[in-house]
């Protein structure tokens, strides 16, 4: 069966569900605003990219933040061996969309559609992390293109399902797999991918990208900043530690409702600043001057303009029951993490706490008890020194197949 017929009977297959899915979420009143978002958000998009070598696709904007370090780092070396590839991003969801610059959203993950979206000139499709869609296999290899998959994982239950669909003639046209552990690569394999090898999670290539930043000046102020903040009780955590310790500055930046933690505090009486309404030199100020303010991260995006210079970090998601979420960026910039005791998302967690870079804590005092004490930070910047070269070797092991898989000279 060739691809043009595989594409035919994949979206006479998926679309009647797809469209199924968006009507029952539109009904849905809890969901109608973010349906509407992701209409909104596609009516903005352009109908075509015109030109790219290469195409990397991610989801959520977690993803999509390390993936544009991942193009960032590859174009780097492909520039210095003389090839000099016109690289392009796609994305499924709107937040990365409507928060990096240069970054496109797909239609819909139809053959029919992405067919026309993608461009002739393509010659690698890299799927980063988990928005593995077949409709783009198909289209891509349709066009000619190369396809691969980087920092890759997959669930249990994707995996099953995926057996059952009998998925394995389309994932045998992706070209290699790197996975972000050795669960994941049994996962693809049992889905039917090939050339599947173990890699690691490229969060740690934040470690690279930071690697000459000055994160010394962490010793230097006295500023807590909160990340990925998740309800109420999580933002009430940090406001009590900070009313242990007095004279810190606390960062906060919520994961996604920036609107209801400004009426929460407002209502409380408390007062705080927005980032986005203060200019960088009176950010500078602040961290300077050692006057105890509150700060709300108020935007996606702008957490790093406060990591080099904050002392200690906490990441959310960890007193509610979520899990946890991305540790190793605040770490990537030399600082000591503080969480709450719901851990299952950080696969790093043991190896985080044995290496004295992350404390987990069950009340404000016990973290207002640890910045008082103090950290070790010679010891936090020799584990970011291990992990970044660690991750300048994987890097170096997916540029090496990029290139197999390209060919010399590629473009």
């Amino acid at each position: 069966m060739d691809i043009l017929l595989k594409g035919i009977i994949h979206d006479i297959l998926f679309a009647p569900s797809g469209l199924t899915y968006i009507l029952y979420s539109y009904l849905n009143k809890s969901s109608r605003t973010r349906i509407k978002r992701w209409i909104q958000a596609r009516s903005k998009s352009i109908s075509k990219i015109e030109k790219a070598d290469i195409i990397i696709h991610s989801s959520s904007l977690g993803e999509t933040k390390n993936s544009l370090i991942f193009s960032e780092l590859i174009r780097e070396k492909l520039n210095t061996d003389s090839l000099k590839p016109h690289i392009a991003h796609t994305v499924f969801t709107e937040t990365p969309f409507e928060t990096f610059r240069n970054v496109h959203i797909i239609p819909t993950p139809l053959f029919s559609v992405l067919v026309k979206f993608i461009p002739d000139s393509l010659k690698l499709l890299i799927f980063y992390e988990k928005d593995i869609w077949p409709g783009y296999i198909l289209s891509a290899k349709y066009k000619g293109s190369n396809i691969g998959i980087v920092s890759g994982k997959i669930s249990k239950r994707s995996a099953e399902l995926y057996r059952k669909l009998r998925m394995r003639e389309i994932f045998s046209y992706v070209d290699f797999v790197f996975s972000a552990g050795d669960e994941f690569t049994e996962r693809f394999k049992y889905a039917g991918f090939k050339n599947v090898q173990t890699s690691i999670d490229l969060k740690n290539l934040i470690f690279i990208k930071n690697h000459n930043l000055p994160v010394d000046k962490a010793q230097k102020s006295k500023a807590i900043v909160g990340i990925s903040l998740r309800g109420i009780e999580e933002l009430e955590f940090l406001l009590k530690t900070k009313e242990i310790l007095k004279d810190y500055t606390l960062f906060i930046a919520p994961r996604h409702n920036f609107e209801g933690i400004k009426k929460f505090m407002t209502e409380k009486g408390i007062d705080f600043i927005s980032l986005t309404h203060i200019s960088d030199d009176t950010l500078k100020s602040i961290l300077s001057e050692g006057k105890s303010r509150i700060v709300l991260i108020d935007g996606y995006g702008m957490v790093d303009k406060v990591l080099p210079y904050a002392s200690f970090a906490f990441v959310g998601g960890t007193i509610l029951p979520f899990g946890g979420h991305n540790v190793l960026e605040p770490i990537s910039f030399g600082l000591p993490v503080v969480v709450g005791e719901n851990l299952w998302n950080i696969k790093e967690k043991n190896e985080l706490i044995e290496s004295g870079v992350m404390f987990v804590v069950r009340s404000p005092g016990e973290f207002a008890s640890i910045i008082k004490k103090g950290i070790d930070r010679v010891k936090i910047l020799g584990y970011v020194e291990r992990k970044r070269s660690r991750a300048e070797q994987e890097l170096d092991k997916i540029y090496r197949k990029i290139k197999e898989v390209l060919g010399t000279p590629c473009f």
